[in-house]
């Protein structure tokens, strides 16, 4: 069962249907529908990807003026440097076939391959297309994983060499610009551009709202700011309002160094 930004939103929404009315159990939703609503308002849809709970918390912001807006359009890191740290993951089972598609990305020290759990459901092995597009293949079990999070990281092999996004050491706030990299359509590390719109905390979890586009591929990308470092991972968005994305803060995974 998979509900993420690599199967298509229509068959996304047809899934989640049929398991509703098949199951009624718990399905994955990055917040529940009821924080959604409070914050977006009546009718608006949005693709369930992680465990539907009450929010306690609501939603945080920076400010900034429209001048700071305007100067922050620019961004100061270089694009292929940092797309150097992003794979592109295609998802095998026992069986050879391929399961699902995402984005993962080299974190940390001792660097570790990061993407989002819904990615690697039911994995057997996956093979990573880097930046160069040479791949190599990961048939080790995830070295840490948290559905709740929806984060799963997988060790580098000690042969594969890729540099690793460093953490963001400030709080964004709305108006920041991001990039994304990730791999749609099959295509290896596409970027997008765009701002922070704010942020979010859901049952003591951290997530940013962003407009930067992403489509079917992005999921477990890194989200990053205009230095090149890694803001948040990438793992949903909302389907009838434009460009309203989702990451998890990079402040909720571990340091590579504890797990």
């Amino acid at each position: 069962m998979k509900y993420n930004l690599d199967d298509g939103f229509s068959e996304v929404m047809r899934r989640s249907k049929r398991i509703r009315k098949n199951r009624q159990k718990k399905i994955i939703s990055i917040i529940s529908a009821a924080a959604v609503l409070a914050v977006l308002g009546p009718g608006m849809g949005y693709h369930i990807l992680s465990s539907p709970k009450t929010d306690t918390g609501g939603p945080v912001y920076g400010s900034a003026t429209i001048g700071e807006l305007a100067a922050k359009e620019k961004t100061e890191c270089d694009i292929d440097t940092v797309a150097a740290s992003a794979v592109r993951l295609e998802v095998y089972d026992e069986k050879d076939s391929k399961i699902s598609t995402g984005t993962g990305f080299v974190y940390g020290e001792p660097a570790v391959i990061v993407t989002s759990a819904h990615v690697i459901v039911n994995m057997d092995y996956m093979i990573a297309t880097m930046d160069d597009k040479t791949g190599f293949r990961v048939d080790s079990a995830a070295v840490y994983i948290d559905r709740e999070k929806d984060i799963a990281m997988y060790t580098l092999p000690a042969d594969i060499e890729i540099p690793a996004l460093k953490k963001a050491g400030n709080i964004p706030s709305r108006g920041d610009p991001v990039i994304t990299i990730g791999s749609q359509a099959g295509l290896v590390n596409l970027v997008t551009t765009g701002i922070v719109s704010g942020t979010w905390e859901s049952e003591g979890l951290e997530y940013l709202i962003f407009t930067a586009p992403v489509s079917s591929g992005n999921s477990g990308g890194p989200l990053i700011d205009s230095e090149g470092n890694v803001m948040g991972v990438i793992i949903g968005t909302y389907d009838k309002a434009q460009n309203l994305n989702i990451a998890l803060s990079i402040n909720e995974l571990p340091e590579t160094d504890d797990i």
